[in-house]
């Protein structure tokens, strides 16, 4: 199986900590607010991270800024805040049931392995050679991250391709715009994108807002550190206004990873995910397939 590679999003497939990032998204959006700008309600800034699900923190707050209204200025100091903030917050997260395991199946197979992020490579090296990671990276080839002309993206597909000479590369991926970047490059690098459909519901927000929130009051850069801190602290402390959040159903998450070109999709919570994959690859990795 040495002609086979798969490629995986660590946040939100491998590790489960999709109700942590958006809302660490809103909390680092909302430090670094210019105070002359109206604030948007942290549910709003939630609900666009769930729907830019797949580009970079930067990228994100970039087109918020661009899209809606221009809310910070500093965006690389916001972004430096954001990993901090949901690195700390990502302790509280472990991989999805069944993902080492899968993983592990997978290399004894002779399949090769890699995490593509657009989360900084110095940021994932510290977290490949943490006790979080260790279980995960043991069983992968490499964990390819972001740097100076080097992204996710071509830049990861063409790396795995051109070094290891896939006849097919599997992308796992649980954002729409991730399964299209797949299906941009499917023909040039031989990709399957698999859409990864976990369902995220309010409850799952609600115990991401606690995490972040104890995350963020317990950092030590409050004060002049974080511009907007003493006028946005009380109203972190407010419970999250769940009904004002739109989160998408099984069936439509399905429906957009499929419209967004998933040549097959897995869906559920938990454990029931890895499953189905372990499934399809069993399949897949049959002699004559």
């Amino acid at each position: 199986m040495s002609g086979i590679a798969t490629m995986w999003i660590r946040d939100g497939v491998l590790v489960d900590r999709m109700h942590i990032n958006p809302v660490a998204f809103a909390f680092a959006a909302l430090s670094f607010a210019l105070a002359d700008t109206p604030t948007p309600a942290v549910e709003e800034l939630i609900q666009f991270a769930f729907a830019k699900s797949g580009y970079s923190f930067a990228e994100k707050l970039q087109l918020y800024n661009h899209e809606v209204a221009k809310i910070v200025a500093d965006v690389h100091a916001a972004a430096r805040y954001y990993n901090q903030l949901a690195t700390a917050a990502a302790q509280a997260c472990q991989p999805f049931p069944g993902a080492v395991e899968l993983l592990a199946e997978l290399k004894s197979r002779g399949v090769h392995s890699f995490i593509t992020s657009a989360v900084e490579q110095e940021l994932m090296d510290m977290w490949s050679e943490s006790s979080d990671g260790q279980p995960l990276t043991q069983q992968l080839d490499e964990v390819l991250g972001r740097r100076t002309d080097f992204s996710k993206g071509r830049d990861h597909f063409a790396y795995v391709h051109t070094k290891y000479k896939p006849e097919r590369i599997y992308l796992i991926a649980d954002a729409p715009a991730e399964i299209g970047m797949g299906r941009q490059f499917a023909e040039e690098f031989s990709i399957i994108a698999i859409g990864f459909g976990n369902v995220i519901d309010q409850a799952k927000v609600a115990q991401g807002y606690d995490i972040v929130r104890k995350s963020w009051l317990d950092l030590d850069v409050k004060g002049d550190a974080l511009p907007s801190y003493q006028s946005i602290a009380s109203s972190l402390r407010d419970n999250l206004r769940l009904d004002d959040l739109h989160l998408p159903d099984e069936s439509q998450i399905v429906k957009n990873l499929t419209v967004a070109g998933a040549d097959h999709v897995v869906s559920g919570s938990g454990s029931e995910l890895m499953s189905e994959l372990s499934r399809f690859f069993k399949h897949q990795l049959k002699p004559d397939s």
